[in-house]
């Protein structure tokens, strides 16, 4: 079959023929020598050179020649232009995964402790070579850093990376494994000291939004009470999004991005394939108006962790104690899929808890727009 690089090239030019103005982010998983061994057509290459590899996985990222030779081949990716504008990038920006959290660095199984430091070490040079070689091309495009989830990685990824996913954002460590409660004080840092830290004033951030109280993956809640059938997974998708979604926009700004899906899958992210844990609908909830931000989070007087939020056309209301009372209300809109609003000819009240959609990407002139894509190995 294709290559990895074929079909994230294909798949890219083909959503850029249905949506001229999609972004396309190329993935890759960065650290495990098999992206090239099985996955690339540089592969080849990559077999002649048993020194590029550290252990049994994981590729020698210490290595200076395999440090170019990777940054090379991203480059030829980075090279493609859109079929219908030359002068536009057919890849907006490649998403590195693989880096490993802040230091100090842990040792890796299969290595030493020296190897493992050469290792995480060598990641991040790499991807800055990546970033340089990327503004020299011109078009704009970026390195986005997997992992930044704790306050102590901002210096880190800051260092090596304009842009940084917050991947864990609200799950696994943010929980209590028992309950599926948010732990108070590291959702406080997440949200302000991370997500909003002035750090990434002139960054670009990603915030990877999940159904329900993850507590591990593969899509597992507390008590393993997730729902077991791809139809239970659309509802419970349309259901959390709401609070999934208050928590972004408590922070959002215009260089803050959303995502949202059970897992990576593009079935999970749209309605793909019959086994699809996207609702058949899509996301409804695109379509409302939401409008500037009219003001910076506030804490509630007199609660601790509860937040609100105004948007022109919207009110955002966050209570870390409570999934339940952390929500989006719109003012305006369409009842049916805006919670909270009212219309002239459909009057409604708003419903606790009620979801109907998702965003990868906001704009907050125009309301909430799809303007993302991953294109996925």
């Amino acid at each position: 079959g294709p290559s990895h690089e074929e079909a994230a090239t294909e798949t890219a030019r083909s959503m850029r023929r249905t949506n001229p103005n999609v972004k396309n982010t190329f993935y890759y998983k960065s650290d495990i020598d098999a992206e090239f061994q099985i996955c690339s057509d540089a592969g080849p290459v990559f077999e002649k050179h048993p020194d590029w590899r550290f252990g049994d996985n994981y590729v020698n990222a210490s290595s200076p020649s395999f440090r170019r030779f990777w940054a090379d081949h991203l480059l030829r990716l980075a090279r493609e232009t859109d079929e219908a504008d030359a002068t536009k990038p057919l890849f907006d920006a490649f998403y590195i995964d693989g880096l490993g959290g802040p230091p100090p660095f842990p040792t890796v199984d299969g290595l030493d402790h020296d190897q493992s430091l050469a290792y995480f070490e060598g990641m991040r040079e790499m991807t800055l070579d990546l970033q340089n070689a990327l503004d020299d091309l011109g078009y704009g495009q970026i390195a986005i850093a997997n992992g930044l989830d704790d306050p102590a990685g901002l210096p880190d990824h800051s260092s090596f990376a304009p842009s940084s996913m917050i991947d864990h954002f609200a799950i696994i460590q943010f929980l209590n494994r028992d309950n599926g409660k948010w732990l108070l004080e590291p959702m406080r840092k997440l949200l302000f000291d991370v997500a909003r830290s002035p750090i990434n004033d002139n960054r670009t951030i990603i915030i990877k939004g999940w159904p329900g109280p993850i507590i591990d993956q593969r899509d597992i809640w507390p008590n393993n009470t997730q729902p077991k059938t791809d139809e239970g997974m659309r509802r419970a998708a349309a259901k959390m999004l709401n609070s999934a979604l208050a928590l972004f926009l408590l922070v959002a700004e215009d260089n803050v991005w959303f995502s949202y899906s059970w897992f990576w899958d593009a079935s999970d992210y749209i309605p793909f394939g019959k086994n699809h844990t996207c609702p058949d609908n899509f996301y409804p909830v695109f379509e409302c108006p939401l409008g500037e931000p009219l003001g910076p989070p506030k804490e509630t007087e007199g609660a601790q962790y509860e937040y609100t939020r105004e948007y022109q056309h919207a009110t955002v209301y966050v209570d870390l104690k409570n999934r339940n009372a952390t929500y989006v209300a719109w003012h305006s809109g369409d009842s049916e899929h805006c919670p909270g609003s009212v219309d002239a000819e459909n009057p409604t009240e708003m419903e606790d808890g009620r979801n109907d959609g998702t965003i990868l990407s906001k704009n907050f002139r125009n309301g909430l727009k799809l303007g993302a894509s991953i294109s996925m190995e």
